[in-house]
């Protein structure tokens, strides 16, 4: 590695210990099976055909729900793991799903989970009116808990990650500016989802303001530990187990955390 960047992190060789994701869930395991069979549901009693079978593959994909389950853990932290918990965790399912269609259109993916995406195995037309629909579905649901902050926390995560995914990093700057532009982006756009799913839990166990925020905080910092694991991840992981093809963000020219780090360990001089 050539010379010294301030401000940009380098690999750490510390590995940690594993927790497995079982053990996490396991305290909620039986609310997240009514999420899953609530979400099911939903395909059940859904009238359209199109949107039918649109909810059928998206639902039936592999998942680990995690933002789900972090509203049940949080619920649960709170004393207060009930069935409005159960609608809120679908909701947060939703508006996931949402952006995720929504995304994968605008990254042109072809895969996503191990399938094909929805504008692939239907139509871009299909994709953008599904993510519509994913989208008034999960309000349908916050707005059936009767509480107006709860809400509003969705329309907030909701505009933050719309303004994060036209935020571009680049290098015009250096690297280690690249680098605080590559963290405004995921704390914008995964890290914000992550954070309603705390914030809000907390919001609707009618906890006081101050740790609604700390629950938040929480949220984002789990989002942003996610988000540059996923990015390590689509150059080192097994597509098998991610269910996407590697190197998708490289050969798209993200600027993500471990491409960065690879332009100042072998580029430093440039960078």
């Amino acid at each position: 590695m050539r010379g010294k960047r301030a401000g940009l992190v380098r690999p750490a060789r510390r590995c940690m210990s594993k927790l497995s994701l079982e053990s996490i869930a396991a305290p909620v395991e039986p609310w997240l099976d009514r999420v899953n069979s609530r979400l099911d549901q939903l395909c059940d009693d859904e009238p359209s055909p199109m949107i039918a079978a649109v909810l059928q593959n998206l639902f039936d994909a592999p998942a680990k729900r995690l933002r789900p389950l972090l509203v049940l853990l949080s619920a649960g932290a709170f004393g207060r793991l009930d069935e409005r918990s159960v609608v809120l965790a679908c909701g947060v399912e939703c508006l996931h799903t949402a952006t995720l269609i929504h995304d994968d259109v605008v990254d042109s993916s072809a895969t996503r989970r191990g399938r094909e995406t929805v504008h692939t195995m239907w139509s871009e037309g299909v994709a953008i009116l599904a993510g519509d629909f994913m989208f008034a579905l999960s309000a349908e649901m916050v707005a059936s808990l009767r509480r107006p902050s709860v809400v509003s926390k969705f329309a907030d995560a909701i505009m933050q990650m719309s303004r994060a995914e036209l935020h571009s990093p680049d290098l015009d700057d250096g690297a280690a500016a690249a680098q605080a532009d590559y963290l405004t982006k995921i704390e914008g756009k995964t890290a914000a989802l992550i954070g309603l799913c705390a914030s809000a839990a907390a919001d609707l166990a009618e906890r006081p303001s101050r740790q609604q925020e700390r629950m938040r905080q929480l949220g984002v910092a789990l989002g942003l530990a996610f988000q540059i694991c996923d990015d390590v991840l689509d150059l080192r992981g097994d597509p098998e187990l991610t269910g996407k093809p590697a190197g998708g963000a490289l050969l798209q020219a993200q600027l993500t955390l471990p491409n960065l780090i690879h332009l100042y360990m072998y580029h430093g001089a440039e960078y």
